[in-house]
């Protein structure tokens, strides 16, 4: 219904690039990837400063796990301009990317830049919650290099309940403060359809 509705409201101003980036949004919803990125090609075609269509297309690739491409959409989206919630998500995406090039300590920068952002925007409960969990890792061990396990330990605890995305993200960008602190380097990175959202 949403579809046809958007269909009929294209037909009469097909050069409306808001419309196509309503109709790939609404593709993306039903998990047409194909039609999504079509659609988002042609709100890109017809507005291409803008960020947020770019945005739209790494997402679904993403969501088709093709970080190669998301990688580079992000970056592109980064270039047109975003809401501040829409460039920490970009630049995220963008690190990840480096990390999958090898590109470790660009994109740990990359990541450490965001810490700020997350700190402002974080929730009293949920910044509470991460104190607790940085405080009793500390209170554990003075070793960096454990203390980098038992949050990973605990990220990965974490991200079982959908729940605990905002927590997840603000204690991503607090052991990437950590690994910078102390040089250290990163065993593994992974990227979900979830964390593109």
């Amino acid at each position: 219904a949403a579809d046809g509705l958007c269909r009929d409201l294209i037909a009469a101003d097909e050069g409306n690039a808001g419309l196509w980036h309503m109709r790939a949004g609404i593709a993306a919803h039903g998990k047409d990837w194909s039609a999504a990125e079509i659609y988002y090609r042609r709100a890109i075609a017809l507005a291409p400063r803008a960020g947020q269509p770019w945005l739209g297309l790494a997402k679904i690739y993403i969501a088709m796990d093709d970080l190669d491409l998301a990688a580079p959409a992000a970056a592109e989206a980064l270039t047109r301009g975003l809401a501040p919630d829409d460039e920490a998500s970009a630049r995220e995406l963008v690190a990840h990317g480096m990390f999958r090039r090898g590109e470790i300590m660009v994109g740990r920068a990359e990541l450490a830049a965001l810490v700020p952002y997350y700190q402002q925007r974080c929730a009293p409960e949920t910044r509470d919650a991460l104190y607790q969990i940085l405080d009793k890792a500390k209170g554990e061990t003075d070793d960096p290099h454990l203390r980098m396990e038992q949050l990973s330990t605990k990220l990965q605890e974490l991200e079982q309940d959908p729940r605990n995305f905002q927590l997840t993200r603000y204690l991503k960008a607090e052991m990437v403060h950590i690994m910078n602190t102390y040089r250290l380097k990163p065993k593994e990175y992974s990227v979900s359809e979830t964390k593109a959202r």
